[in-house]
């Protein structure tokens, strides 16, 4: 009994702890507040997306860089197609037409390429802007980024800039779990940036210096792996000991969540994938107290149903853990201007530990798919 109280008693603090150290990193950044000034030599962008299969969202990704409030002349637009089945290259090309953008196509069929990893690889090459914006095709981006971008890159010269990213909320619970789960993402992934000790990155909201990418390869070592375009990136640039900065603007990417159950299973199975291979030692280390606090929850009710006398320590774990991640997500939310609610939350909090062990279970499977593929873990 005493041991498990102690090894249940220790990971909580650690919990607390890193939560607590998160907070406090957020709460105390401040956003720039510079100018723009059209004056200035802007920096030139290509904003890159590869595809497949998205025939549903890229009329909304298009008529939102459509919108980007920034000379046309100074930014590109590079469409990597992978293989898609769902929409001809002729509406693809009629889509485009609709757009007043200097748009460029290439189609992975066409160059014998067949991964998202070299398809932003050719993508990075066939680049002309000296910085390059990369986005997913099921994202609706705020119209002031490459401002913002801009702005921060004449200032501090970063080889990689990441960004925000939320999912756009619906009025489903599945669509509210998957808020706030990658809220919470979002938030400890910018704490750890903006120190300085950078753990993940997304690929939906990021730009980086083109020269910089070519001349790194990030992904030499590990194109025969199916995702982590972002996080091997990432990975790679901190090896090198490149400039990193965490955007200093409240510009933040929608991105749409999973619809179905069956579908953020496959997604969540694609994301241990890539976990597999991070070699980043604080990101590790972060995710192991993150996981093992909310293990620590049905630990704790475990604990509570046969050995009833440590229920006003696990009452106590459970407030005090409500509490602080409540505040985390909401100073994240604050920060962004995104809807908040206390008892969707709540509602999250309970069934998030235990929704752990069906992804945990699901990976006794070790194939999935995505994007109509089929790959194994």
């Amino acid at each position: 009994m005493s041991l498990l109280m102690i090894i249940f008693s220790a990971i909580a603090i650690l919990y607390f702890l890193t939560i607590g150290w998160a907070i406090r990193k957020i709460s105390n950044f401040k956003f720039s507040e510079q100018k723009f000034n059209s004056d200035s030599e802007l920096t030139r962008f290509s904003v890159l997306i590869s595809f497949r299969n998205e025939a549903n969202n890229l009329p909304k990704l298009l008529q939102s860089v459509s919108e980007i409030d920034y000379p046309l002349d100074k930014f590109e637009l590079i469409l990597i197609d992978d293989h898609s089945s769902d929409m001809s290259r002729t509406e693809m090309i009629d889509l485009i037409n609709k757009f007043d953008m200097n748009i460029r196509l290439f189609h992975l069929s066409d160059v014998g390429l067949s991964t998202k990893k070299q398809a932003v690889k050719y993508g990075v090459s066939q680049a002309s802007g000296e910085y390059v914006l990369t986005t997913d095709a099921d994202c609706v981006l705020p119209n002031g980024i490459l401002k913002a971008h801009h702005l921060q890159i004449i200032d501090q010269q970063p080889d990689l800039i990441a960004g925000a990213v939320s999912f756009i909320k619906k009025n489903t619970f599945l669509s509210q779990f998957q808020y706030y789960d990658f809220m919470a993402i979002q938030a400890v992934s910018m704490s750890c940036m903006i120190h300085g000790k950078p753990i993940a990155n997304n690929a939906a909201h990021m730009s980086f210096k083109r020269s910089v990418f070519l001349k790194l390869n990030p992904y030499q070592n590990n194109m025969n792996i199916a995702s982590g375009d972002d996080v091997f990136l990432l990975e790679r640039f901190i090896q090198m000991e490149r400039k990193i900065r965490y955007l200093e603007f409240p510009e933040i990417v929608l991105s749409a969540s999973q619809e179905s159950f069956s579908a953020l299973v496959q997604q969540r199975k694609r994301w241990f994938l890539k976990s597999k291979y991070v070699k980043n030692r604080t990101a590790k280390r972060i995710g192991l107290i993150l996981f093992l606090g909310q293990i620590n929850m049905v630990f704790g009710f475990i604990l509570l149903f046969f050995l009833n006398q440590i229920e006003l320590i696990f009452s106590l774990f459970i407030i005090v853990k409500f509490i602080i991640d409540y505040r985390l997500l909401n100073q994240f939310s604050k920060k962004f201007h995104l809807g908040f609610c206390a008892k969707e939350l709540l509602l999250f909090y309970i069934v998030y530990p235990f929704s752990l062990f069906i992804f945990i279970f699901a990976l006794a499977n070790q194939n999935y798919s995505w994007k109509s593929r089929q790959f194994k873990i």
